[in-house]
């Protein structure tokens, strides 16, 4: 259950680690406009320069969407953010990397920068941005600790460790995102006046058979869940042991999510709802996952389908 002492308090430490941020920004911006402006002749020349620094709103065409996130933004072939261009006709501006968590996100230097510095050169090209698309979560969940998550299949307890699953989604992954959903909210404030819409996702549980990014070759990423599944006694024979796990485990960051959209402050956020339904873990599950981790092109497709039904809702 959440603590609403607990939420102000990370609600308002983030706002201040933002405004804070956020006013270094804008002190290093007039230092260098100042800068410039001294090496300029004439006042014409001045109020020329004041006017190309000007950022404007522009209230027409909202066809453009910032993303931050993970591989589902990022990753080697059509993904979400590429359908998104290519089927649904978004200009999608993205500083997504396929290995950040949610705590990078939250927590690691520039990030904030980056995402008011693109904010700002959107704006000055007098594009609306329609919504941000945050990504998140995947890899704190079903990184290489993927097996701490879990008991051994001999030791008669629930399979998915209910305290290190609590601590990891509901305190860890949740704070997090706290922070993201306050900074970046705060930073859409200071930089056009408002909080933008802001699209978050849970996952379609996938299917953990020990698929990696092209079979996990060498070098390649993965897997990401088969080896913390073996470690713990549910070798690749118990497959459908492995997703009715997934299942759950999925199911208890995607109520943490929803939990989100539904606090006050957070009125302009908006989940995607990617039911376990969404993409296919049955027989036929191999033409909608690429790997344990990552849809097939189909897949992608299906997910960004999703995104662009709640884009088409928000007001224009």
């Amino acid at each position: 259950m959440a603590d609403p002492d607990f939420d102000r308090r990370i609600l308002d430490l983030a706002r201040a680690q933002a405004n804070e941020e956020l006013d270094r920004r804008e002190t290093e911006r007039a230092t260098r406009i100042q800068s410039f402006a001294v090496a300029m002749a004439d006042d014409e020349g001045l109020a020329e320069l004041k006017a190309a620094t000007t950022l404007g709103f522009a209230d027409s065409g909202p066809r453009v969407v910032l993303a931050e996130g993970d591989s589902w933004f990022d990753y080697p072939g059509p993904d979400i953010l590429d359908y998104l261009e290519d089927v649904f006709d978004y200009d999608v501006q993205s500083l997504a990397k396929a290995t950040h968590r949610a705590e990078d996100m939250a927590y690691a230097d520039g990030q904030l920068d980056d995402l008011a510095r693109k904010l700002e050169k959107l704006l000055a090209d007098g594009k609306a941005v329609r919504a941000i698309l945050l990504s998140a979560g995947g890899n704190d969940l079903l990184g290489t600790e993927f097996g701490m998550l879990l008991e051994h299949v001999n030791s008669g307890l629930d399979p998915l460790n209910p305290q290190v699953v609590d601590g990891v989604i509901n305190l860890r992954v949740r704070t997090a995102y706290l922070h993201i959903l306050a900074k970046v909210t705060q930073t859409a404030i200071r930089t056009v006046g408002h909080p933008l819409p802001i699209l978050i996702h849970g996952y379609a549980p996938p299917v953990p058979d020990g698929r990696g990014v092209l079979g996990g070759w060498w070098f390649l990423p993965g897997p990401w869940m088969a080896p913390g599944f073996r470690d713990k006694g549910l070798g690749d024979t118990q497959l459908e042991r492995r997703k009715e796990i997934l299942v759950r485990l999925i199911e208890i960051f995607h109520r943490m999510l929803r939990e989100l959209t539904e606090l006050p402050e957070f009125a302009h956020v908006h989940f995607v709802d990617l039911a376990p339904e969404t993409l296919s873990t049955g027989p036929d599950y191999k033409d909608f996952w690429a790997n344990e981790i990552h849809p097939t092109k189909k897949g992608f497709e299906i997910v960004a389908r999703r995104f662009a039904e709640v884009l088409a809702g928000l007001p224009a």
